[in-house]
């Protein structure tokens, strides 16, 4: 229900705790995490089936299609969730830069995230005061500046070897690594760099153990959300495939959750600070 529709009420207090603690919390509200996982998953199934068809393929411009079916799933989400001012904001963004992708300009991403931003603000302009609201523009923001980065620094460290067939095997570690767990990784780092000072100065409290808890938590709520969501669309069809669907969302929230308590169970996982002044 949390990961879904945000509703926390069944959650036990240690466990709330222990996503305080380690900086987990946002998986448990609608975020613009939420809904763009429901974005991306809609337009990947989008264009897979599109791809079962040579005809459809020729006829149609698939990716406009599947981007505008995406647009329609993450609204169809944030009505579901009951369109809280967080979800609103959340899919405010994602649809902004939804909407760049389908007009060609997907790579001007500052400029996506400042419209996402001037809409949110010329509807609820008391937003710019909201914890949440700074945190889901400034973990934007950070990503977009400091991802690029991170990634020319951490480019010279996989440089792989060339010649026989164990430096091939090499070769192929170092490329899963460099294309699946270091952009995971860099995006971790990057929105916890922009976040961490906000969360320090509306919570008064830094969490250490932050970024190995999202490596793990993030991409196992990748798995829970969307089988969530399939779940509850075969419930229109069948109570017996809905609950099969419920199986990978159960198994990825209990590791979730034995992650983020492991987490939040070490020494200094999260310390309390004093809030920081603006300089």
């Amino acid at each position: 229900k949390a990961l879904v529709i945000s509703e926390q009420g069944g959650i036990a207090r240690e466990l709330k705790e222990a996503f305080a603690a380690t900086s987990t919390a946002h998986i448990l509200s609608i975020s613009g995490l939420h809904v763009g996982m429901v974005a991306a998953f809609s337009y990947w199934a989008a264009l897979f089936f599109f791809r079962r068809s040579e005809r459809a393929l020729l006829a149609f411009d698939a990716k406009k299609i599947a981007l505008a079916l995406s647009a329609l799933a993450a609204l169809a989400y944030a009505i579901l969730s009951g369109l809280p001012v967080p979800t609103q904001r959340s899919l405010i963004m994602v649809l902004a830069f939804i909407a760049s992708f389908a007009s060609g300009r997907g790579k001007d991403h500052l400029n996506t995230l400042s419209l996402a931003g001037l809409i949110v603000l010329a509807i609820f302009p008391g937003s710019v005061w909201e914890a949440s609201f700074q945190l889901s523009f400034a973990a934007m923001a950070s990503i977009i500046i400091l991802l690029p980065k991170l990634k020319e620094l951490m480019g010279v460290a996989f440089v792989g070897p060339s010649g026989d067939k164990e430096a091939g095997v090499k070769r192929a570690a170092l490329s899963f690594l460099k294309l699946r767990v270091m952009p995971l990784f860099l995006v971790t780092v990057a929105a916890g760099l922009g976040t961490s000072p906000i969360l320090a100065y509306h919570f008064h409290r830094v969490s250490l153990a932050g970024l190995l808890a999202n490596l793990v938590a993030v991409p196992l709520a990748g798995i829970a959300v969307p089988s969530l969501l399939v779940s509850a669309i075969f419930l229109q069809v069948s109570e017996t495939l809905a609950w099969l669907a419920l199986f990978p969302a159960d198994m990825a929230f209990t590791l979730i959750a034995g992650a983020v308590t492991f987490f939040s169970s070490l020494p200094y996982a999260s310390v309390w600070v004093a809030p920081p002044s603006l300089v």
